[in-house]
């Protein structure tokens, strides 16, 4: 800032030249500070600069950051109308199961923590991938299903339900079911059947009862419920001497013993090529005659077997 300059007018009356020395140092010592205290007011107001805001993306900015300062550490990205997490794949399935892509196979098998895909030409069960979710690996998978679109759910032992992934075992969370899981199946219409102490009619999003097909107290469930094509559901239970396929109509909820299959622990039921198939906690695979429930085939796999699907997708 420039310093203003002073032009006094001369006095009046005549003062000694040494008084005029000390008028004019006064004067200029006036001027100084007169100066400063203008450039400090100046300091003073001056317009302070605008707030920056920092991306905490860049990672000088993030190294800036104060402690306890808002971080953005992993981005949530909309990505085709999903949320998903940026800093993995997997996050992104765990967040939104139709992430999913629809299962390809015509049957699948699995034991309690390994999916296999099932080739019913050759019996050959391929290993898919383990069970597992957002907290790691998951081992009591009882029972899968799939519907009619390709979506695949799992139930474990402790009565929680999972979306799984078909192509890997991911697992995301749904719900929990307050009857055993030891059956799952899809009727055409979407709803989800669930075979343990009873058979239930129940919404596959959030696990709410819809209906009691058949009650409790009429058969006791041996492994697993399929739908077939004809419309109707078929029931491994338990009778003497082995395992007893049992028919119901989803639409009425009558039942009717087909006939003993002179096997235990069918754990497992899947359908394709037109034949139905049992997977045994012995390892066993076999061809079943939805008829009369007679065993027409059996091979060993290798394998003790905890449940197993058919795809309906794959009747169109």
């Amino acid at each position: 800032m420039r310093t203003p300059r002073f032009e006094p007018r001369a006095p009046a009356y005549r003062v000694p030249a040494s008084g005029v020395l000390a008028s004019a140092g006064i004067l200029v010592l006036v001027a100084m500070l007169a100066g400063l205290g203008c450039e400090s007011e100046a300091l003073y107001r001056a317009e302070q600069p605008a707030a920056v805001v920092r991306d905490a993306s860049t990672a000088e900015d993030a190294e800036a950051a104060p402690d306890g300062d808002a971080q953005f550490d992993v981005a949530d990205v909309v990505d085709g109308g999903r949320v998903r997490d940026a800093g993995s794949d997997d996050a992104s399935n765990a967040l939104d199961d139709t992430a999913f892509e629809p299962a390809v196979a015509p049957s699948y098998a699995h034991t309690g923590s390994m999916l296999y895909r099932f080739d019913p030409a050759t019996f050959r069960t391929t290993p898919v991938g383990g069970f597992r979710g957002v907290e790691g690996a998951i081992d009591d998978v009882i029972d899968i299903a799939i519907d009619t679109d390709g979506m695949m759910l799992g139930g474990t032992t402790e009565g929680k339900v999972y979306a799984i992934d078909p192509s890997s075992g991911f697992c995301r969370y749904r719900f929990t079911f307050d009857d055993k899981l030891n059956g799952l199946t899809f009727l055409e219409d979407g709803r989800l059947v669930v075979a343990g102490e009873r058979v239930s009619l129940v919404a596959p999003d959030d696990g709410r009862l819809i209906f009691e097909l058949v009650g409790g107290d009429v058969f006791q469930t041996s492994g697993d419920i399929i739908g077939l094509p004809d419309g109707f559901l078929y029931w491994t239970v338990r009778g003497r001497g082995g395992d007893v396929l049992v028919r119901i109509d989803p639409r009425t909820g009558a039942v009717s013993e087909r006939g003993a299959t002179g096997k235990s622990g069918i754990y497992g039921l899947g359908y394709a090529e037109g034949k139905l198939f049992g997977f045994s906690r012995e390892g066993a695979i076999l061809t079943i005659d939805a008829g009369n429930g007679h065993v027409t085939m059996e091979r060993e796999s290798g394998e003790a077997w905890w449940g197993a699907t058919t795809n309906p997708a794959r009747w169109r």
